[in-house]
């Protein structure tokens, strides 16, 4: 709808990047394993780069629907995208987790939406941390920011509070997917 495109507009306007997730939010193994690449990029990604270029709305990192992915799906995109993100689970000892930049094109995050087993912002602390001792950055993604928590895909405002507070108190930097990218290829 046109307020959805001013609503991504005004983000971009804000300073945010706007990235990809496909045009009816596939899953991108199990749509090509049944219809092939060819119908992939023509039925996903195709008409949603068109709608977003269209909308001066260009993306140049694509997050996985569903974190679902695999070679063939990762070969692909990094034929379209500079980054392609995909999901990772768990609350891992921070040392093992996945969910940090590590310079490719294929980056994993991990959710801090509040329906998540592995849901706890003690946690998400302490990747935090360990990013800040380590010199690493830590990928966090999330869906639909609300007050309280009421549905699946929705993250309180108090997780991101207690997050932004965690790296500004500890003189840390966001970065967006695009300067990652910018970070890999200045190294």
């Amino acid at each position: 709808s046109i307020n959805k495109i001013q609503k991504l507009k005004d983000l971009k306007s804000y300073g945010h990047e706007i990235g990809g997730h496909g045009l009816n939010h596939l899953n991108a193994p199990n749509f090509i394993s049944a219809n092939g690449t060819a119908e992939y990029l023509n039925q996903e990604i195709i008409p949603m780069e068109t709608f977003m270029n269209d909308n001066d709305l260009s993306t140049t990192s694509f997050a996985y629907p569903y974190g679902a992915r695999n070679t063939t799906s990762d070969n692909l995109l990094l034929n379209r995208f500079e980054i392609v993100r995909g999901t990772t689970y768990g609350n891992a000892n921070p040392a093992s987790q996945n969910c940090f930049y590590n310079y490719n094109n294929l980056v994993f995050g991990l959710g801090i939406d509040k329906n998540y087993s592995h849901f706890s912002i003690s946690y998400f602390l302490s990747l935090l941390e360990y990013a800040k001792n380590n010199n690493k950055i830590v990928i966090f993604y999330a869906h639909k920011p609300v007050p309280t928590f009421q549905n699946n895909y929705e993250t309180e405002y108090q997780t991101l509070i207690e997050i932004c507070n965690y790296v500004k108190s500890n003189n840390m930097k966001f970065y967006k997917i695009s300067e990652l990218y910018n970070l890999q290829n200045s190294i």
